[in-house]
């Protein structure tokens, strides 16, 4: 058995191309969570009666529910909410 580097020239552009994806999901990821922590915080600051409550349970749901059972949520429930999700960044049809 030998290393074949034709195999990973071959496919070095679609490596690639993953790459780039990867770092735009993870880039809008970053930018997302951060504007919601930023209103989180600043409605928690003010002590809004109603709203602070609301983000004191969104906090508290985040924090206490297992991760895998919000990456089911993500993956299970918001297709049956109308946001479909494919695994090529496209819209999929319903």
């Amino acid at each position: 058995m030998t290393f074949d580097f034709a195999f990973i020239l071959s496919t070095l552009p679609a490596f690639l191309k993953a790459v780039g994806v990867t770092l735009q999901v993870g880039l809008i990821a970053i930018a997302t969570s951060l504007l919601v922590a930023l209103i989180n915080a600043a409605l928690l600051v003010f002590r809004t009666p109603y709203l602070s409550r609301l983000v004191a349970l969104y906090v508290e749901l985040a924090r206490n529910t297992p991760l895998l059972i919000q990456l089911f949520f993500v993956y299970f429930a918001l297709p049956a909410l109308g946001f479909n999700i494919s695994g090529s960044g496209r819209r999929s049809s319903p």
